[in-house]
């Protein structure tokens, strides 16, 4: 029984399906702020892998760490596909953003584990975490047409 189970299940579900991640999950949470869903609901779900480890401990970073590390790999892969498909310059005004979001990003997280050294790593890592996925989710609105931002003109 279980052999004709496993055996639909492969049929009902080719290896060419994108699986349901957590960061796709994020990703439509973000897409439908202020419509469908809330910032507070969007960051409870960005930060659930993480969730039952306690907030600056050791395990918490490592697991904050990982996340990083995932949203980065996201975030790259988005965006290149997004500077493939942008205007010379699309991509020129992509690129000044980028240079300037990394030290936002790093001002920013720098200044929120300073507010909460009780936090230790974690309130870095965790400022990242969001960060990298914001930017993330605004590189999907660009490919999906939902951006109004300035870079986001993509070739015709």
């Amino acid at each position: 029984m279980k052999r004709i189970f496993m055996l639909f299940v492969l049929v009902a579900y080719p290896a060419q399906a994108q699986p349901i991640t957590n960061q796709t999950l994020v990703l439509n949470c973000l897409a439908q702020i202020g419509e469908e869903t809330s910032w507070e609901k969007c960051r409870g779900m960005i930060f659930a892998p993480c969730g039952e480890h306690t907030v600056g401990t050791d395990t918490h970073s490592v697991c904050l760490l990982k996340q990083k590390t995932d949203w980065e790999s996201e975030m790259s892969n988005q965006q290149e596909v997004l500077v493939e498909k942008l205007t010379l310059s699309g991509n020129a005004m992509l690129a000044e953003l980028m240079g300037n979001w990394f030290s936002y990003r790093d001002a920013r997280c720098n200044e929120v584990a300073e507010a909460r050294p009780e936090a230790g790593k974690s309130a870095k890592l965790g400022c990242e975490v969001a960060e990298i996925a914001g930017i993330t989710a605004e590189f999907q609105a660009c490919l999906e047409g939902r951006s109004t931002t300035p870079y986001c003109t993509i070739k015709e």
